[in-house]
């Protein structure tokens, strides 16, 4: 496991696609959301300069999915069949991929801290508050991509940045399920709005995590019997077009 979360981490930190979506992360989701905070006097400035840290979070959290764990075999391509090759079950590979997912999350919610705290957008309880809930929405956003990974895999080309590589209909799938996996958080907001507790707050942010762990375990216990199933058809869309480990079809 801890070889694959290594190759998982020096691949993805050596592909110009990632580098691109993650640096966009605490750059680019600062200038959407930093105008917001900026224009007191609208009345929805204070929400978002109150949650600053949070919302900048969760939206590097979005962008980087596309590249990562909504299809997290995409810049493996044709090479995804070593996962079916070696002695180690399928679910080693996703959860290697899920660890290596969480580092940069993490990684990228650290800049975003960083930089928030030192423009004094945000204190620490702040801070607190958003490790846990974007830990929160990482389950369940990883535990669907699991899914998705296995389903509606697409090959994804690491050097082309300013392509998407998901189809029409996968990007409809990520607009009905994304909702969904920020839905048990958000009830906590809900929850915290509506009985102005903290206590309230953290009941439902506690009983958002333990459904989020239970619905992890389930959806990897679907993603690797799809993987086991769907195999051929698996590795034969990750091996259209060019990639590093040559398919049937360019050997013809």
């Amino acid at each position: 496991l801890a070889g694959l979360v290594e190759k998982e981490l020096r691949s993805l930190a050596r592909t110009p696609r990632f580098r691109m979506v993650f640096i966009m992360g605490f750059t680019f989701g600062m200038l959407v959301w930093l105008p917001m905070t900026l224009g007191r006097h609208h009345g929805g400035a204070g929400v978002v300069e109150r949650y600053f840290l949070t919302i900048v979070s969760v939206y590097a959290l979005t962008l980087l999915g596309q590249v990562s764990y909504w299809n997290c075999f995409g810049l493996d391509r044709a090479a995804a069949q070593i996962y079916f090759a070696i002695p180690q079950p399928i679910s080693k590979a996703l959860a290697a991929k899920n660890i290596a997912c969480l580092v940069f999350i993490y990684a990228e919610v650290l800049l975003l801290t960083a930089i928030t705290v030192a423009a004094r957008l945000a204190a620490w309880p702040q801070v607190l508050e958003t490790l846990v809930v974007v830990g929160i929405c990482a389950t369940y956003t990883i535990a669907l991509g699991n899914v998705s990974s296995v389903y509606y895999p697409r090959a994804l080309k690491p050097e082309r940045v300013s392509r998407g590589g998901a189809s029409t209909r996968f990007q409809a799938l990520i607009f009905l399920l994304y909702p969904v996996a920020l839905l048990p958080v958000a009830l906590a907001y809900l929850a915290r709005y509506a009985f102005a507790s903290q206590l309230a707050f953290a009941a439902v942010l506690a009983l958002a995590a333990a459904i989020g762990g239970v619905l992890y375990w389930v959806a990897m216990d679907s993603a690797v019997i799809g993987a086991r199933r769907r195999r051929e058809a698996l590795i034969e869309e990750l091996s259209k077009g060019e990639g590093p480990v040559e398919s049937e079809g360019e050997a013809r």
